[in-house]
């Protein structure tokens, strides 16, 4: 008893049967492969979007850079605690 597996052809020349060869059968893992370069498509035309979106937090630039060590530095001494205002 054998079981088969699907798998990802690397291109679509892969699933075309060579028409000099009579013997061989069309490639059965043609909905894997198809379904994947959907899938790569729609993640590829995600990504200009998702870049303009990220353009509208650039001014909070500043805010997203906060080196959270330096931050805490003045807190490392319990006997020296800076004033609280």
């Amino acid at each position: 008893m054998f079981l088969k597996a699907t798998y990802r052809p690397l291109s679509m020349a892969e699933l075309e049967p060579d028409p000099n060869d009579k013997t061989e059968l069309p490639n059965e893992n043609k909905w894997v492969f198809e379904l994947y370069d959907k899938l790569r498509t729609r993640i590829t035309g995600i990504i200009e979007p998702l870049d303009q979106y990220i353009l509208q937090y650039k001014q909070y630039e500043k805010e997203y850079k906060l080196d959270p060590a330096k931050v805490m530095e003045p807190y490392e001494d319990p006997e020296n605690w800076p004033e609280v205002e």
